[in-house]
């Protein structure tokens, strides 16, 4: 099985994952850049990793990475977000290193499962991760998780989607294959970003419409349910519930 990495930069270099996890890895590692960053990236990284050009945007960037990865003749690939460091990963025995051991966890993860999207366990709290991998109903969390690839990207995310694409994407995978996948013995925990700025938009007229998209995409299925506002640094965002519904299938 080919699985190839995809780092998704908005932002300036050097980029953050790249230093925390690239030196050991054994995986062929790609950027994909923001029209914006791509002079930087390429100048910066050229001879060391593939640097390409995608879209301007989230829902440009994703389809970009879907129809990247088909193209490069890989079986899956791993989406990471460019602000990861280190410590990001952790499982019952303390901070995991290692990304070459994340990835094939989570190719065993796909395997087992028979997902076409998986990703890790939503907590990092040692106590409460679990052993294995799950079919799940869940939402997969955007900075880390595993996809097949498709030259028909838009399946996966619209391309007018201006943020929550790891909604979105969970929704469509979750309908195509009656569920995703979920390693639940690796936490991710994002919060010890020191770039912990998003670069997607927060005014008011983007989270509403990428509310409504979701809305009038998947509500009608039952597999994503809005419940309401909630307020982060004076801001507000749609509070996104999975919901387990009628397609959801325990088992393959």
């Amino acid at each position: 099985m080919k699985v190839i990495v995809i780092v998704v930069s908005k932002r300036s270099g050097p980029i953050l994952t790249l230093g925390s996890y690239a030196k050991d890895c054994g995986y062929e590692i790609v950027i994909l850049a923001d029209p914006d960053v791509f002079p930087e990236h390429a100048a910066r990284y050229l001879g060391i990793h593939n640097v390409y050009q995608g879209g301007k945007g989230i829902g440009p960037q994703t389809i970009a990475a879907y129809e990247l990865a088909a193209d490069l003749g890989a079986d899956y690939w791993v989406r990471l977000d460019d602000d990861l460091p280190p410590k990001t990963f952790v499982d019952k025995h303390g901070y995991i290193d290692d990304l070459n051991y994340v990835i094939e966890e989570l190719q065993y993860c796909v395997e087992e499962t028979k997902t076409g999207f998986a990703g890790l366990a939503n907590s990092t709290n040692k106590s409460w991760l679990k052993e294995g991998y799950s079919r799940t109903w869940g939402m997969i969390h955007g900075g880390c998780n595993i996809a097949r690839p498709s030259r028909e990207g838009w399946k996966y995310t619209h391309p007018e989607l201006p943020r929550n694409g790891d909604v979105w994407r969970s929704a469509a995978h979750r309908l195509e294959d009656g569920a995703v996948g979920r390693v639940q013995h690796i936490g991710f925990d994002k919060s010890l970003s020191t770039l912990n700025v998003s670069t997607l938009p927060t005014d008011d007229a983007s989270t509403e419409k990428a509310r409504d998209m979701i809305l009038d995409q998947f509500g009608k299925h039952g597999v994503v349910a809005f419940k309401g506002w909630r307020e982060i640094g004076g801001k507000r965002f749609p509070d996104w519930h999975m919901v387990r519904g009628k397609n959801y299938r325990q088992k393959p």
